[in-house]
Formats: C-alpha cells, structure tokens, sequence
C-alpha cells in the first residue's frame, strides 16, 4: 500500500520572473515548487503524509522542541518568496490532500487573495515588544526604607506601600507601553497588539505590538523606534524585522479531509527563535522552478 502524499503550503503569491528561477528545498528537504492557479502561484511541497513530521502534526506541533525546526524550515521559504514581490504566508501546517483541493479553494478565494496581496505589496512587518526596566516586585523594594522587618501594624503598612509603589509603577509602565504603540501606528500602514505569552515574571512585555509598514517610510519608522527609546528610558524597547506580513496576511485556509488542529498553530517567528537563513538552494535536477512536479 502506497503512502499517502498531500501538499504542504507556504504561501501564495503572484506570477514572476524571479519566481522562475526559484530552486530551494523546504521541509524535510524536499522540493520547493510552484504551482499556477490562474493569476496566483501557489507555494508548496509535496510530502509524504505518513512520514514525520506530517504523520503526527497534531502532536508535534504542540512540543516547542519538534515544532521549532518544523516552523523555521516554514518560515524560511517565506521569507525568500516575500523578497521576490507581495507574499502571503501561509499559517504553519496547512496541507492539501490533492492538487483540485488547494486549486478550488485558491480559485473561490481569488478576489480577496489579490486584495490581500495589494494590502502588503511593498511593505514588511517589524515587531516591537516594551518591557520595564524594573519590575513590579523591584519597585516595591525601592519603597522599603531600609527598616528591619516588624511585626503587626507596622509590617503591614509597610507592606501596603510596597503594593502601592509596584502598582503605580506597573500603571507608569502600561501607560508609557501604550504611547509608544500610538507613535509607532501613525508611523504605519496597520498596526495590531498581540497577546503577550506566558513567559517567567521578569521576562513578561508590557507591549507586545505588529506594525505594517511602507518599505518608503522604514527609515522614519526606525528613526520614532530610536526617539522612543531615548525618551522612555524606564523601559526597554526590542525590534525584530523586517518580516513577511505574518500579522497582517497570514492565510487560514480551510483543510481538505486530514482534519489537523490548528488552533494553537500561530506562534510568533521570534518567539520561536527563527534564524535569519535561507533555505538549502537545490543543486540536484528537478530543484528549479518545478511546475510540473505538483
């Protein structure tokens, strides 16, 4: 009995001339290829559905062990589609069972594809995450004024400071968080504030925002994140980017019959420590630009 294959997308885009001499693999180092469909080009790899990691998706994408080589290997091909024109990522573990599946639903989807492709053609995503430089407990043993430890009335007063000083601090640090992401927004195309993860106390950022922004207007962009820096400097700004627009127009396809979960499937390319490489280019035969092969 033969195993069964399916197509793994990366992405969609539109028809070009760099796109034709595209030769790179993708998971588990198998070819990258293109698919037409109509006026798009479906991004994807032809993989075997009961060889790993595509046999176990549902398990493997829940350990951050297996997932992180699964998703930067996903990652990878997107982000060398996104430099060849207007890309939309695929969100991770979208698979199609046949060809007509992933041709039906690209075709039906066709007019809002090619208005998400317009929304972030010329345009990257940049991530900004603020964090305090002190902590709520750090605050609060600033407001201790050095006297040992009592007891009754006086512990406790001296404890109700303490929460007051950690609450005014963390109200100080939300409020600066949220000036900054005003700043940011006007200086972009479409801005969004994602949750912020479960992460140990310290490590916790007050801001956790995605910015689109107009690749003219990168250098402006970059310049507030510096300014902002300068003038806050109770708290810690962090910038990743340029990424492809993953915020902005990631797609959720349906799934064709392999009914795979992905409802915990979206994580953040830097919470998951994605290298900034290429993938591995295809020497072999049959590793360029293959139409044919899907």
């Amino acid at each position: 009995m033969s195993n069964r294959t399916g197509l793994w997308l990366y992405a969609v885009t539109r028809p070009s001339d760099d796109l034709d001499g595209l030769a790179i693999t993708g998971m588990r180092g198998q070819p990258v290829c293109l698919r037409d469909v109509g006026d798009l080009v479906a991004i994807a790899t032809v993989l075997d559905l009961d060889a790993a990691p595509a046999a176990d998706l549902g398990t493997a994408l829940n350990d951050l062990p297996t997932l992180e080589p699964i998703a930067r290997a996903h990652h990878a091909v997107i982000t060398v589609v996104a430099r060849m024109g207007a890309t939309l990522p695929a969100r991770l573990a979208t698979v199609f069972s046949d060809h007509d599946s992933l041709d039906t639903l690209l075709a039906e989807r066709r007019y809002q594809l090619h208005a998400a492709l317009d929304h972030v053609a010329g345009r990257t995503e940049w991530g900004i995450k603020v964090y305090p430089r002190a902590t709520a407990a750090d605050a609060a043993d600033s407001a201790d004024d050095g006297s040992a430890t009592g007891a009754g009335a006086r512990y406790l007063q001296r404890r109700r400071a303490e929460l007051d000083a950690g609450r005014r601090a963390a109200a100080r640090t939300a409020a600066t968080a949220q000036t900054i992401y005003r700043v940011l927004a006007r200086h972009s195309q479409q801005a969004q504030q994602n949750l912020v993860g479960r992460v140990p106390r310290a490590e916790v950022p007050v801001l956790n925002g995605a910015f689109l922004v107009d690749d003219r207007d990168v250098g402006v962009f970059l310049g507030a994140v510096d300014g902002l820096r300068h003038s806050n400097p109770e708290v810690r700004v962090d910038i990743t980017g340029p990424w492809p627009a993953y915020s902005f127009a990631e797609l959720n396809l349906a799934q064709t019959d392999l009914h795979l979960d992905q409802a915990e499937l979206n994580p953040e390319p830097a919470e998951l420590s994605l290298e900034r490489t290429e993938p591995s280019r295809g020497a072999a035969a049959g590793l360029g630009a293959d139409r044919a092969a899907l």
